[in-house]
């Protein structure tokens, strides 16, 4: 699952992040006072540094382009834009850029289940089989043979990412690699969970920790209770009531 892409690009996004995760756009963040870098304790001579250090990243390809924006005290006291929009992509990135967060994702996916849970929707000791069947009878595999996993997957492993789950990474199940993950759709997250339920267990569930796709089985739950794709509840119960208004499940 993704928030808005501007095409493929190599871009480090520094601190606008947390911007954007409060609702504050480029435009928002205009609105914020700005300061001299002294009148908030900060050195302006090491202030400085900072687009040195990162047009030298520029420069030896370690990434295409960087946002960058610093505030203390609710005042900004540096902002800027370096390079262009991606490796391919000659276009000047800009303050107001759209990109994809990846993994913050989660986060917010979390805040999503999180809300159908203070509803009463679910309880976090629940199977996920109860919601989403697909998850019934799990199997696990120990690089040779399969067995039943003795306990199910419960909504709260999916949180703490010791449902058993994996990511494919080496030295992990290799076909997890495999699974073509769907950018769009209602219903995409439920679809690829499905998917994901038909492979293996890297480990009994409960037992051990280990980063997975369990947030995007959490997005099939958040689909399946609430009765709407997953863009459309964030879009509505978290977006929109927070004036993220740069901020989506896919770029329109």
């Amino acid at each position: 699952m993704s928030i808005p892409a501007a095409n493929k690009h190599l871009s480090l996004l520094i601190l606008t992040l947390a911007a954007t995760l409060h609702g504050l756009s480029a435009s928002a963040s205009d609105k914020l006072l700005n300061a001299a870098p002294t009148d908030v304790g900060i050195s302006t001579q090491r202030l400085t540094r900072v687009d040195q250090v990162l047009q030298r990243y520029i420069e030896q390809g370690r990434a295409a382009g960087i946002v960058t924006l610093i505030s203390r005290h609710g005042q900004i006291v540096h902002r800027s834009a370096l390079g262009t929009m991606g490796i391919n992509d000659p276009r000047p990135i800009q303050a107001d850029s759209l990109f994809r967060i990846m993994s913050m994702t989660k986060a917010i996916t979390a805040v999503a289940a999180l809300i159908l849970y203070e509803e009463g929707h679910f309880q976090l000791y629940d199977p996920v089989s109860r919601y989403l069947p697909a998850f019934t009878d799990m199997q696990i595999f120990d690089g040779k043979t399969l067995s039943r996993a003795a306990k199910p997957i419960t909504v709260q492993q999916l949180f703490t990412h010791t449902a058993g789950l994996s990511y494919g990474f080496p030295p992990d199940h290799e076909v997890y690699r495999l699974i073509n993950k769907p950018n769009s759709g209602a219903g995409s997250a439920t679809a690829y969970a499905n998917e994901i339920a038909k492979l293996p267990l890297l480990s009994e569930p409960g037992t051990r920790w280990h980063y997975s796709f369990a947030t995007d089985v959490l997005g099939a739950l958040v689909e399946v209770v609430s009765g709407q794709p997953l863009g459309a509840f964030m879009r509505e119960r978290i977006f929109e009531p927070l004036q993220m208004t740069d901020t989506s499940y896919v770029l329109d």
